[in-house]
């Protein structure tokens, strides 16, 4: 029989690209793996409704899970703006200059809700796939339970231990005046955090 193939098709269809793909970031994640192990993973802040890596990740691997790490608006909103802006927070809180500090809240506060929403909708197509969690014990025990993996009492008990530790307050959680700026940047949102709230918890 005659070959009809053009001489510029490169033999690759759709799903070939994508086994070579999962192959290539095999390689590059199992790279630095101990002796034995071949389960490998990674924690990333930057994948979301922007670049849409979280649905690559899951159709390139089709037995890879996500685990999302929820956290409410207003931690998130508290220790983004103390970290990465601190200088408009304490500009605000000595001049009452809010404009900087606005500009900054009112992207982290988008983001959030993009965000979340984002990965919400991911969870609803493919709920095998995708668990949200907060933090505690009880979501971390749902979390094993997702990966098939087991947690030990001893391991329980560590876990509590540091979520506890890590509940560190600073100068800016008992500002009156901070937390007021908040309020008044997150009450117009509030319907559509506590949409996403509820969502989370369901």
């Amino acid at each position: 029989a005659t070959d009809t193939r053009f001489g510029w098709n490169n033999g690759f269809d759709r799903d070939s690209i994508i086994r070579n793909m999962a192959l290539f970031i095999s390689s590059l994640f199992s790279q630095n793996l101990p002796c034995g192990k071949t389960r490998w993973g990674f924690k990333e802040i930057r994948y979301g409704p922007d670049n849409r890596l979280p649905d690559f990740l899951l159709e390139v691997f089709p037995a890879s899970k996500i685990l999302v790490a929820y956290r409410d608006l207003r931690p998130t909103l508290l220790s983004s703006l103390i970290s990465w802006h601190q200088g408009c927070v304490d500009k605000f809180l000595s001049d009452r200059d809010d404009s900087r500090l606005r500009e900054e809240a009112s992207k982290l506060l988008h983001k959030w809700i993009r965000y979340n929403s984002y990965f919400l909708q991911l969870r609803e197509r493919l709920p095998h796939r995708v668990v949200i969690a907060a933090a505690g014990i009880s979501d971390c025990t749902r979390v094993l339970d997702f990966f098939n993996l087991r947690f030990s009492s001893e391991i329980k008990a560590a876990s509590l231990l540091n979520i506890n530790q890590n509940d560190s307050t600073s100068k800016y959680d008992a500002d009156i005046v901070f937390h007021n700026f908040l309020d008044v940047m997150t009450d117009p949102f509030r319907d559509q955090i506590a949409d996403i709230n509820s969502r989370v918890l369901s």
